[in-house]
């Protein structure tokens, strides 16, 4: 019965891997309150699913992305003498 209380609950090191963010970056986002554990704030820290999806949320959020707005850019068809074809470079 003890094991059916900690199934789908995870440690932090474990919840660093399933979710995709870094240890060390788990660790200093409960830290600083950015994202706690849900089902426990005292040591050890444990991780529920949703908190995994909300660290992997997180952590996408923050990252960098590529520009939303492609170029749009006009080239000259070789094969006719009048057409153009648009393309996005993006």
């Amino acid at each position: 019965m003890g094991n059916d209380l900690l199934r789908g609950v995870y440690d932090a090191d474990r919840a660093a891997a399933l979710s995709g963010v870094p240890v060390s970056t788990v660790y200093y986002w409960a830290r600083k309150g950015i994202w706690e554990p849900a089902l426990s704030e005292e040591k050890p820290k444990l991780w529920t699913y949703s908190d995994l999806i909300a660290l992997r949320m997180i952590y996408w959020l923050r990252q960098d992305k590529p520009s939303r707005s492609p170029r749009l850019q006009c080239r000259r068809s070789p094969f006719l003498r009048f057409s153009y074809s648009w393309v996005f470079c993006g």
